[in-house]
């Protein structure tokens, strides 16, 4: 039977532990859900683990196989006045290759305490001693509390940087930490970001975590995107100097929609269909989640490294599956490209209303997008209920088709999922805590025609990593 501990950070900078739970706010049950990857281990004498962890409400919560539902916070957590998508950032000192999650040594973790304002890195190889690796404190307070997502990053020399928003609206600010000590390298003043306009463009509160790309390919991030909540999308080249140059790629501002959810950035080449989108055929792919009322959507931007001037709602096509009827599957056939919509030449992207709730952040395999859903009847559940989802979207990332016999596949899965590859080479989609098949029989996308896809195996995935897509696509 697991026991369940808690521990809170003291003035002299340990983790000790307390006789009695912290206070929780039981009202505060974040979709998507504020989680890690279930991380497979080995401790000092060899016994295999498994860890997980959730940030919730600025606590950070872990789960694991003896000590489940352990608690380190600063402080009792603040009540949220919004629901704040951010998870905490589970790092290993040795993560093997291989599509399985392998054994991995020294968990450690970066999180955001709400309650004290801070980042703080914390060692968990003794669950029972959790050890603090450094703290950082934000130096600007925040207007209302909101928990922000630490994306982790190389830089100059392969040193692992964070990248880390300001999510107060009158100072938008990007921050540079050195993952390993926790040292401030840069920050960067985006009030601004384009000065010679008149009146000055001015971003709102970063709430959504940012996503950067290495272009070049020398193993160092030179661009980063930021969204403010409005749907203001900002471009960062930055240089090897830090020094930066900022342009307005994007406003969504005319949905009306809330923007809070993690940004994801691939680099693509587009189908001959889309070519007339860019001079160029490389362009970044950016999926964004958003929220208008109580209606979730889900976009998908094309920018062209030379865009003229912002990309507006208008320049997307509105793709629309809520006429399909669902189908029950486990492997499910492929669908024929002419069967669902294609995209127009010449749109910059796509964006879908969703049938449910988003329960997990959206994620790249091949060219193929999944987005686990929870129905309208499953939203009033229990916050320890809220990583169920009754359907799967797995969309063609480039042309918005149905890449399986329907686009959004009614399954019943436990979240989070893991790729995994069958005894046949094939690649599924697996749950991570029983191991049991959700999807069989993975299909990615094909050179063959515009909207076409294929099956996918083992060392297909592999061309796919070292092209340099596949780092940014690691699922659920």
């Amino acid at each position: 039977m697991s026991t369940e501990r808690y521990y809170q950070l003291q003035p002299d900078l340990t983790y000790r532990p307390l006789s009695h739970p912290l206070a929780t706010n039981h009202s505060f049950c974040p979709k998507p859900r504020p989680d890690t990857v279930p991380l497979r281990y080995h401790d000092s004498s060899g016994k295999p683990l498994w860890l997980q962890l959730s940030n919730e409400s600025g606590q950070l919560r872990w789960f694991g196989d003896t000590e489940t539902g352990a608690v380190v916070s600063g402080a009792p957590p603040v009540a949220l006045t919004e629901t704040a998508v951010a998870s905490p950032l589970l790092l290993t000192s040795a993560v093997p290759g291989g599509v399985n999650t392998g054994v991995a040594a020294s968990p450690e973790v970066i999180w955001h305490d709400l309650a004290a304002n801070q980042y703080q890195r914390a060692d968990l190889a003794n669950l029972h001693a959790p050890r603090l690796r450094w703290r950082w404190s934000v130096p600007l307070a925040q207007q209302s509390p909101w928990l922000q997502t630490p994306v982790l990053q190389r830089w100059q020399n392969q040193q692992e940087v964070l990248l880390i928003n300001s999510a107060t609206a009158a100072t938008p600010r990007l921050w540079l930490l050195q993952a390993d000590s926790g040292k401030m390298l840069a920050e960067f003043d985006l009030q601004h970001y384009a000065s010679g306009q008149q009146p000055p463009a001015a971003l709102g509160a970063l709430k959504a975590a940012p996503a950067a790309l290495d272009l070049d390919g020398d193993g160092a991030f030179d661009r980063v995107y930021q969204i403010d909540e409005q749907g203001q999308l900002l471009r960062l080249d930055v240089s090897p100097d830090l020094s930066y140059q900022s342009a307005l790629v994007a406003d969504l501002s005319a949905r009306h929609a809330v923007y809070v959810s993690p940004l994801l950035v691939v680099r693509a080449m587009l189908p001959g269909n889309l070519a007339t989108v860019a001079s160029r055929p490389a362009v970044d792919v950016l999926v964004l989640l958003a929220k208008s009322q109580s209606q979730y959507q889900l976009l998908v931007l094309f920018l062209a490294d030379d865009i003229s001037s912002p990309l507006l709602v208008s320049d997307l096509q509105q793709a629309d599956f809520a006429a399909q009827t669902q189908i029950p599957a486990q492997t499910a056939p492929a669908a024929a490209p002419n069967q669902f919509m294609q995209l127009k030449q010449g749109r910059a992207g796509w964006l879908l209303p969703l049938s449910g709730q988003p329960v997990w952040q959206p994620q790249l395999i091949a060219g193929v997008l999944y987005l686990p859903l929870q129905s309208a009847a499953q939203h009033g559940l229990l916050c320890a209920d809220a990583r169920q989802a009754n359907s799967l979207l797995a969309l063609h990332l480039y042309q918005a088709t149905a890449v399986y016999s329907q686009a959004e596949l009614d399954i019943n899965m436990q979240l989070p999922l893991r790729l995994a590859a069958a005894a046949d080479g094939s690649l599924q989609l697996q749950q991570s805590k029983d191991g049991a098949a959700v999807l069989e029989g993975l299909h990615g996308v094909s050179e063959s025609c515009a909207g076409c896809t294929e099956k996918l195996n083992l060392a297909q995935l592999s061309q796919w990593r070292q092209l340099a897509i596949y780092r940014q696509e690691e699922v659920y």
